[in-house]
């Protein structure tokens, strides 16, 4: 574990910041007035979709009761449906009183939530590249990449879920980067990305669980308390993905080995049995690689993160392909690929100072 150097409000951060708040700004103004499904058409680029309408009825009707959503069954007063609560939920907050605000409110609410963690994402990226020797270009092209990139701020043009998701995600990333680089004083702001994560979108939370195997491959570090609350929040996320979409998900996936017998010896499964075995299965797994990985049989896994990765890719594109998923769903394994692609190029760099740090050139 490398000393954490101290990081102070650089110009080049309020820069950064500005340019965050000018092009949130853009968007949220070209998105409001219509400019962008004016110009560039309502299909892709309008505000509204079948989903914001639907997530906006949601927030009216859960405003002024949001403590009685049930965010784990789907459940509110009557009211029932997968459990997909997690954004209309959190906007329903800002309406303690049960107003009737238009869409337009819960929008602007949601951009300024967005901007809110894109600036504790600059924070966490300052704190990830403070001890290299980066050129001001370099900086502002890692910038640009992890938190100005053009196709996530095009999610931040509609109303739904990606655009805070992917947010969150971004920070869960950064947070378990510096968690490896500088220690458990980050391990509060994973925790709290990840439980975000768990309500707008739960699949995430596996992407993150990648790329904390990375990065647990990279530092040669083991410390059981991330793996702790990597089991806790990934059993959960299984759970609440098996609960939403059934085994018909399973289903396909097994489906393209020829293992589709399989769903019917799950569907036997309580639901909360399924959970707690994925629990223990974790919990086992964890401890098991682990104990591997503190042997001396580390070092005979050449190339473990590379394999990983493509394998991963490789895969899901094969799922992808057969179910015809939309963009929205498959979009943050272009952000993980992409952050473990900047991670490395900023490793290649020299440290500030003659002290070590932990290489990710390995992957």
């Amino acid at each position: 574990m490398s000393a954490e150097p101290k990081v102070v409000l650089s110009q080049r951060f309020l820069i950064s910041a500005f340019l965050v708040f000018i092009a949130l700004s853009l968007v949220y103004i070209g998105s409001v007035s219509g400019i962008f499904s004016s110009y560039l058409g309502s299909t892709y680029f309008s505000m509204m979709s079948p989903d914001s309408y639907r997530y906006y009825e949601e927030v009216q009707l859960f405003s002024g009761k949001t403590i009685f959503v049930n965010e784990f069954s789907g459940e509110f007063e009557g009211y029932k449906t997968t459990p997909k609560f997690g954004l209309p939920a959190l906007l329903s907050v800002f309406n303690p009183l049960a107003l009737d605000f238009s869409y337009q409110f819960y929008y602007s609410v949601s951009c300024l939530l967005i901007f809110f963690c894109a600036l504790i994402n600059l924070n966490l990226l300052e704190k990830s590249i403070s001890g290299y020797k980066l050129s001001t270009l370099a900086y502002f092209l890692v910038f640009f990449a992890v938190i100005l990139f053009p196709t996530d701020v095009y999610w931040v043009a509609r109303f739904l879920r990606e655009g805070l998701a992917n947010s969150f995600f971004v920070m869960s990333m950064l947070a378990t980067y510096c968690y490896f680089r500088f220690g458990s004083k980050y391990i509060p702001v994973l925790a709290a990305s990840l439980l975000f994560l768990f309500f707008l979108r739960p699949q995430l939370i596996l992407l993150t669980l990648v790329f904390v195997l990375l990065c647990f491959h990279a530092f040669r570090k083991l410390d059981m308390r991330i793996f702790f609350l990597m089991t806790l929040l990934v059993s959960a996320a299984v759970f609440q993905i098996i609960q939403a979409s059934g085994l018909a998900f399973f289903a396909t996936i097994l489906g393209i080995f020829g293992l589709e017998s399989l769903v019917r010896f799950l569907a036997g499964f309580n639901y909360a049995f399924f959970g707690q075995a994925v629990l223990w299965f974790v919990i086992s797994f964890s401890v098991v690689f682990g104990t591997f990985r503190k042997s001396n049989l580390q070092n005979n896994i050449p190339r473990f993160s590379m394999l990983l990765i493509g394998g991963l890719v490789l895969f899901l594109a094969v799922v992808i392909a057969l179910l015809g998923m939309q963009i929205r769903f498959v979009y943050p394994i272009f952000i993980l690929i992409k952050f473990i692609l900047l991670m490395w190029f900023i490793q290649q760099y020299k440290p500030v100072s003659d002290q070590k740090y932990p290489p990710i050139s390995t992957l």
